[in-house]
């Protein structure tokens, strides 16, 4: 065997590995000695084979550990304060050991030929992975009765939103394949992925699925004519407003029609509110109530727990990142922690790549984590930071084209 076969090979085991991985994710999300033995041992052999075919000496150190970093720093920083310093020191050691590992994965791929598109596909199929996984665990009959009756699934390996979400992305990412080749393998796991997501009952699941298609769509069909291009948005938005109606009125989506009309009813003070959005509601207020009382630094990294069990009865986090990085966190860690997204999109500005395809894919991506951001807390998510990780392995490769 050549040295070359055996490099594709030792990429294509990294590649598998990586898909487990995310795939891991979910599957394992709600057993932590899982959770943390599969992160461990994946990213333990992934080392070891970057090292054997790369070498250590061209191990990737740039803004991605620095920024990771600081946020982590705050969390321990904010013992200080803390309510109970004990949540914040768990967060800043999740957050620090995450970095490690996704350190491991951006120096994997930072050496490997075209890596941005070999993520994207690595998240597609793990985000399969996850659908084959829940229909066997749940059971195929289950999921399609409560497909059928407009109920929706209960969290549980996994939060049923943030299920939702990976499947919405991966619905996204196989549009975004499709258009460059036609693979009828995709079209098929595609069928299972969008039940998947009807039955998870995640309205923000649905929306990123139809806005980041209809991107992808724009995009691919842009013009140079300027005025043939605004017409030809205007007339898509059309279309999809009239998609929108159709799919409301199908009963695969009658689940997700009937939270829609909950949420606007809380919005609107019209209709009958749905019982879970007025939940999140209050979560929300309290969140933004702590915020209010402590708006610089917050009353410390994971604390805001300890509100919702006085106030609301749950021992449990906000179920939205935003209120709960503000309460936890102030002003000081919301922007610590966002200020990733702002670094990943000012490179792409200063490589000149936002307005390409894999641009566009990294902020339709983007848009789909901040939107999910509503209804998950992310900042010690694994997953996030896995995609931070591929948008810097974008930008890394970008910068030494340059």
């Amino acid at each position: 065997m050549s040295s070359l076969d055996g490099l594709f090979r030792a990429d294509r085991l990294i590649w598998i590995l990586t898909a487990t991985l995310y795939a891991c994710f979910s599957i394992a999300n709600t057993n932590p000695t899982w959770s943390s033995l599969s992160l461990l041992l994946i990213t333990g052999f992934v080392a070891i084979i970057t090292a054997t075919k790369y070498g250590i000496n061209n191990i990737v150190i740039n803004s991605f550990q620095t920024n990771i970093i600081v946020f982590a720093i705050y969390c321990f920083i904010s013992t200080l304060w803390a309510i109970d310093p004990s949540d914040a020191i768990e967060r800043g050691i999740t957050v620090v050991e995450i970095c490690v590992c996704m350190t491991v994965f951006l120096w994997a791929y930072s050496n490997m030929q075209n890596p941005f598109y070999r993520l994207l596909k690595a998240v597609m199929y793990g985000g399969y992975a996850v659908t084959i996984y829940t229909f066997i665990f749940i059971g195929i009959k289950n999921i399609l009765s409560m497909v059928a009756l407009g109920g929706r699934l209960d969290s549980t390996f996994d939060n049923v939103n943030t299920i939702g979400l990976i499947c919405a992305i991966s619905l996204i990412l196989s549009v975004f394949f499709l258009y460059q080749k036609k693979n009828w393998l995709l079209v098929l796991l595609d069928i299972p992925t969008l039940v998947l997501l009807s039955a998870s009952g995640s309205r923000k699941a649905l929306l990123v699925t139809i806005v980041g298609c209809f991107a992808i769509y724009l995009f691919r069909h842009r013009t140079v004519n300027k005025i043939a291009f605004v017409f030809k948005i205007i007339i898509s938005i059309v279309f999809l407003f009239i998609i929108l109606r159709l799919l409301s009125s199908l009963s695969i989506f009658s689940g997700i029609s009937e939270r829609m009309q909950g949420l606007l009813a809380l919005v609107t003070g019209n209709g009958e509110i749905d019982h879970s959005a007025q939940v999140r509601q209050d979560m929300f207020n309290l969140g933004i109530s702590i915020f209010k009382d402590n708006p610089i630094l917050g009353i410390g990294m994971g604390n805001a727990h300890i509100y919702t069990l006085k106030y609301i009865g749950h021992d449990c986090y906000l179920h939205n990142n935003y209120a709960e990085l503000l309460a936890n966190g102030g002003v000081v860690g919301t922007y610590l922690f966002y200020r990733i997204y702002l670094s990943i999109i000012k490179k792409l500005k200063r490589n000149h790549r936002l307005k390409t395809q894999d641009g566009v894919m990294i902020l339709i991506l983007m848009f789909c984590l901040l939107v999910s951001d509503l209804s998950v807390v992310s900042y010690y998510s694994k997953l996030t930071y896995f995609f931070f990780m591929i948008f810097y392995v974008y930008n890394t490769q970008k910068e030494k084209s340059v």
